[in-house]
């Protein structure tokens, strides 16, 4: 959000100034939700144009009034019904986005670490002459590591 060079936000300063501003913002969050009873349904009109005037806009940061909020003492606005739908409805748009990046960088992590395992594994443990090739790579083959002949190898690990 914007912030001063105290590291102060615009809305500190708005409930500094006018404290009633608030109650003003909760009653206009109020009127975003429209309750119509036709005779058989009933349907909530949502007017997410309520939480700012540009909140659809694509070259404005959307979400910068829950960041503020969510650092002042006003932070039960978030739980306001039309603040949650709108939320909810961002979350839903990046939710897989979200995931992707989780489990992305967990195969990433996984690879360097197996990757960085192998190679000193084959640093320390070099086989023999007298071990043969093709035993050294069977899965509970056991594989003699002679820690004492390269301290620099065992180091570097």
């Amino acid at each position: 959000g914007a912030k001063n060079n105290a590291g102060f936000s615009a809305l500190y300063f708005i409930n500094k100034k006018v404290p009633q501003c608030i109650k003003t913002f909760e009653d206009r969050l109020d009127c975003g939700l429209k309750l119509e009873n036709l005779e058989m349904s009933t349907k909530v009109k949502i007017d997410f144009n309520k939480l700012a005037p540009n909140i659809n806009s694509p070259t404005k940061l959307d979400i910068t009034i829950f960041t503020e909020l969510l650092n002042t003492q006003f932070s039960h606005l978030l739980k306001h019904p039309l603040s949650q739908a709108y939320l909810y409805l961002k979350w839903n748009q990046i939710k897989y986005l979200h995931l992707f990046f989780v489990i992305f960088s967990h195969l990433v992590y996984s690879i360097v670490y197996t990757v960085y395992a192998l190679l000193i594994f084959s640093s320390i443990c070099q086989p023999e002459d007298s071990d043969g090739h093709e035993d050294r790579y069977k899965f509970g083959q056991h594989v003699h590591c002679d820690l004492k002949q390269n301290p620099v190898d065992i180091w570097i690990a």
